[in-house]
């Protein structure tokens, strides 16, 4: 996650393994960028 930000990413959503969990993090992930975002604390 730390290299991710690193590289330049300002946000990640991570893919559950199990499938009906996928599928809701689908379901969810328009909410992500305006509700569910949290940015990267500044070190």
């Amino acid at each position: 996650m730390i290299a991710s930000y690193d590289l330049g990413a300002n946000s990640f959503v991570r893919k559950p393994v199990d499938f009906a969990q996928f599928i809701e993090a689908a379901d969810h992930l328009g909410l992500h960028w305006p509700v569910l975002n949290e940015p990267f604390p500044v070190k």
